[in-house]
């Protein structure tokens, strides 16, 4: 099959969460997603093998495919739980488990031999992380992330560093890298300033993937802002992790 055909997603989601204290040195959470996902794709704008005479294609000619309709639309349901321990004001413990569509949606324009399965398998996303506070100039924030679907496995290590340039806390020089299994490594570095923080980071592909961007990476920049929140007493606190 070849050919542009406008391949459209529309997706809209709710969600709702829970948390809950646990003494004064824990946090569990609790969340899920539902949401509508609609997709569609103009048919008319693909060519397919069967309608190569030789010479050139024939649009009249019959695909030999089983289309059953160009547009689909179904329901994504989504739960997670996380916990996260902070023993000390320096040590901030975190991890958690996801699970996507949860409720094994159908998603496909194609008309089905019976017994063949089409439901959408469920993905599964682990995660751990920590911010340490070793001394008044350095923070340490190691990760991993695991995500798997069906065969298709992501698995992210690695760890940044937060460096006190003023004292204070309110320069810091952020820099560190990660490895994503068979794929790429990645070096990333920033600034923060107060509340505000910029990153920088490039996937340096190792893998076969490497043939399809040039024989580069990827690069993605972000802009952060560490808001506030109201606790019951009407005070701005931020959340409870280290900081200088």
């Amino acid at each position: 099959m070849a050919g542009t055909g406008n391949l459209a997603s529309t997706k809209v989601y709710g969600s709702a969460a829970y948390h809950q204290m646990i003494n004064n040195t824990g946090l569990i959470s609790a969340g899920f997603s539902l949401g509508v996902v609609n997709k569609r794709v103009d048919l008319s704008r693909f060519t397919f093998d069967n309608q190569w005479n030789g010479k050139f294609f024939d649009p009249t000619s019959l695909s030999g495919e089983t289309f059953l309709t160009n547009n689909i639309t179904y329901l994504d349901l989504q739960a997670g739980l996380n916990y996260a321990w902070f023993p000390t004001d320096d040590i901030y413990l975190h991890g958690g488990l996801s699970v996507m569509q949860l409720n094994r949606p159908k998603e496909t324009f194609f008309m089905m031999n019976p017994g063949y399965n089409r439901l959408m398998d469920r993905r599964y996303t682990a995660f751990a992380d920590a911010v340490i506070k070793l001394n008044d100039q350095w923070i340490l924030s190691p990760g991993a992330y695991l995500s798997r679907q069906s065969v298709a496995t992501e698995i992210v290590l690695g760890m940044h560093a937060n460096y006190n340039l003023s004292g204070d806390g309110e320069h810091q020089l952020v820099g560190g890298a990660y490895y994503r299994h068979g794929d790429s490594f990645i070096p990333m570095v920033g600034y923060q300033w107060k509340n505000i923080r910029f990153m920088f980071s490039y996937d340096a592909t190792s893998s076969s993937l490497k043939n399809y961007v040039n024989g580069y990476g990827a690069t993605e920049m972000a802009l952060m802002n560490n808001g506030f929140y109201f606790n019951t007493n009407g005070q701005n606190r931020q959340s409870m992790c280290p900081k200088f």
